[in-house]
């Protein structure tokens, strides 16, 4: 996978961590919802912390 592509991937994923991090769940959204937003945040950090691990190997 070219560098570029990476980086914004990587960007991308941040964005999605800063995204509900800076935006706290209503408590007026139906849980189903708020499980999708934090399913969401949890795969981001999940995926950014396995990217590391492997660029460590590279």
């Amino acid at each position: 996978m070219s560098e570029v592509i990476l980086n914004k991937i990587k960007q991308w994923l941040e964005d999605e961590v800063k995204t509900f991090e800076d935006n706290p769940i209503d408590e007026g959204i139906e849980s189903e919802e708020q499980g999708i937003f934090i399913g969401r945040a949890e795969m981001a950090e999940g995926l950014l912390e396995q990217i590391e691990q492997w660029e460590k190997i590279k």
